[in-house]
């Protein structure tokens, strides 16, 4: 899956902001890395626009990171089915959904990074798996009725298949 990235709209979104107050390239570099970070591992290419005075085009460590004059029309260009587009901005949300791919807004997106960071602390430390069959076990004893498992309604095919690629980040 290719994840684009409206860059300074996640940076000013975020707790990135805080980088960025020390000047934008701080907070471009500080994205950059954690993007790196979350491509090694997802495996995801990412692909990070970012508003400039002119087009270029450059790989950082896997990262594809492209200025253009205005990020939105450069998402829009880049933009085709089955993309997964992070953006809070309506319009870069609408040409995403136009052409088939999957929107994320900043702010969610940077809670999955966050989690996947967190998640990762988690697998080098390793649960305590006998604790976690403990607790099952008391619930099952406790004797109460178990509640019934499932939603009663089942979401539209298009937000099913919208959690089903959010997921995948």
């Amino acid at each position: 899956m290719r994840v684009l990235v409206d860059g300074y709209n996640l940076i000013r979104r975020t707790p990135l902001a805080e980088s960025e107050r020390l000047g934008l390239e701080a907070g471009r570099d500080r994205l950059i890395g954690l993007l790196r970070t979350y491509r090694r591992r997802r495996g995801h290419q990412v692909i990070v626009v970012f508003d400039g005075t002119t087009h270029s085009r450059c790989t950082v460590t896997g990262v594809t990171v492209v200025y253009a004059p205005s990020a939105d029309a450069a998402i829009g260009r880049l933009v085709r089915s089955g993309d997964m587009v992070v953006s809070s901005d309506r319009q870069v949300a609408l040409s995403a959904s136009q052409a088939g791919a999957t929107f994320c807004s900043a702010e969610e997106f940077w809670r999955r990074l966050a989690g996947a960071d967190a998640a990762a602390d988690d697998r080098q430390g390793g649960p305590d798996w006998r604790s976690i069959r403990d607790k099952g076990d008391e619930e099952e004893d406790s004797g109460r009725p178990q509640p019934k498992k499932g939603t009663a309604h089942r979401a539209p095919k298009a937000e099913r298949q919208r959690r089903f690629r959010l997921n995948k980040l």
